[in-house]
């Protein structure tokens, strides 16, 4: 009984500490665990499975799994098609000319005073992805964001 306690309490503290570094995380960092955290869940599953004997029973119910998937798949591409359709993008501010200043390109690129030519490059790739109005963006913010580059580099 005692034991049940004790893993209990240290499942409740690894939760609380897991979920106060995801917090306080960047997006990059949870992905990257996302990623390798479930491909060692599929590897010991798999090492489990063979050792256990029951391997052959997962590998029957592969083609269903797989039937699932691709169900997911297609709400997801529907999901996407549907963002694409309505717009759902970041929108520009409404601008009465061309004249952009530098603490305006800063902010449209997520960058401080003093970056890199290098930096400004990396950071208007990153915003240019999800811009472009071929990925679900609009002609006017990717627009934007071609003007706040140009104003940073231009400099």
């Amino acid at each position: 009984m005692i034991f049940y306690l004790i893993l209990g309490l240290f499942l409740v503290i690894a939760g609380y500490a897991l979920l106060h570094w995801y917090v306080r995380a960047d997006p990059k960092d949870v992905l990257y665990l996302i990623k390798w955290g479930g491909a060692i869940i599929i590897l010991l599953l798999f090492a489990w499975l063979a050792l256990s004997g029951k391997l052959a029973f997962a590998f029957g119910t592969l083609p269903v799994l797989f039937i699932w998937f691709q169900r997911f798949r297609t709400v997801f591409q529907i999901v996407k098609g549907v963002r694409r359709f309505f717009g759902k993008t970041q929108q520009s501010p409404k601008r009465s000319g061309q004249n952009m200043t530098r603490e305006e390109a800063l902010s449209i690129l997520g960058l401080e005073e003093g970056a890199s030519k290098a930096e400004i490059k990396a950071a208007y790739h990153r915003v240019i992805k999800e811009a472009h109005p071929d990925h679900g963006g609009s002609d006017d913010w990717a627009a934007t964001v071609n003007r706040a580059k140009d104003v940073l580099l231009n400099d």
